[in-house]
């Protein structure tokens, strides 16, 4: 068993996908593999991979229903103790940096570990240069997701049956980012592990579907630790996360939701 799997979803991705590839075998730790999972790609994607000349590269290829589908048939067939999953045209940051996540992820009881990314190009949460994001407490997590560039999953999380919801196209990984943090010890470590090339589909395109079922699903993960006072900004988002409950006749998960509303507008505020 390696101790990292990083796993790169790929289609049609033969102008970025060496860049990508070689940050990941120039690293000082080599205890990694390397699988690409794509799509049936129609241009050299493939070939890119096999002239890079490194066993540790395990390429499949078969048709997909989108990254996500591609990501969570990739974890079937990972062994890495720890998981981190890469755009075709993002790469690491420096050579050092799964060495130094080692050093990270080996005293933590944690199973999701996240660091930060240096960001090229801008995007609607961040300008290009900038490091994205920090430590990112749960009331921060809610309205902005860690950079799923920078997360490392341990295998615990996907042996328990975890894995991303291919209905949400673009925000699968922020979904799942918010159920592991609500199921599992989390902590930030002050790494950064990645470039994020802004311009991809996450950068550009909204999910509506994971839009209209974000808060919900916060609910149905976290409940009542979402009582804190600094949850109170979200009572809105409560309330009609209660209506969307109302409206699937899931009386329980909306009494839930409008006691949260209730508890934020009516509560006592700290002085």
């Amino acid at each position: 068993m390696p101790f990292f799997s990083v796993i790169i979803p790929t289609f049609n991705a033969d102008k970025s996908l060496q860049r990508c590839l070689i940050s990941i075998i120039d690293q000082t730790d080599s205890d990694i593999e390397i699988i690409i999972q794509d799509g049936k790609s129609t241009d050299n994607t493939q070939l890119v991979a096999r002239n890079i000349g490194d066993d540790r590269i395990k390429i499949f290829s078969e048709p997909d229903s989108g990254i996500y589908d591609a990501m969570n048939k990739a974890i079937a067939r990972s062994s890495g103790t720890w998981l981190l999953f890469l755009g075709s045209d993002d790469y690491l940051f420096n050579s050092a940096v799964l060495a130094d996540m080692r050093n990270e992820l080996s005293h933590v009881t944690a199973r999701l570990v996240y660091g930060d990314v240096k960001m090229a190009g801008d995007t609607p949460w961040a300008k290009s240069g900038t490091v994205y994001r920090g430590e990112t407490p749960l009331p921060e997590l809610l309205s902005h997701n860690y950079s799923h560039q920078a997360v490392f999953y341990h295998r615990q999380v996907f042996d328990d049956g975890h894995r991303y919801k291919t209905p949400y196209r673009i925000c699968a990984d922020y979904d799942f980012n918010l159920l592991c943090t609500a199921k599992y010890k989390v902590c930030y470590a002050p790494v950064i592990v990645s470039v994020f090339v802004g311009g991809g589909v996450s950068s550009v395109q909204d999910d509506p579907a994971f839009a209209k079922d974000k808060w919900m699903n916060t609910i149905r993960y976290f409940g009542n630790k979402l009582k804190g006072q600094d949850f109170a900004p979200f009572k809105k988002a409560f309330k009609n996360a209660a209506k969307g409950f109302l409206a699937q006749l899931k009386l329980f998960h909306a009494y839930s939701a409008y006691a949260l509303y209730l508890r934020h507008k009516f509560g006592k505020r700290k002085r």
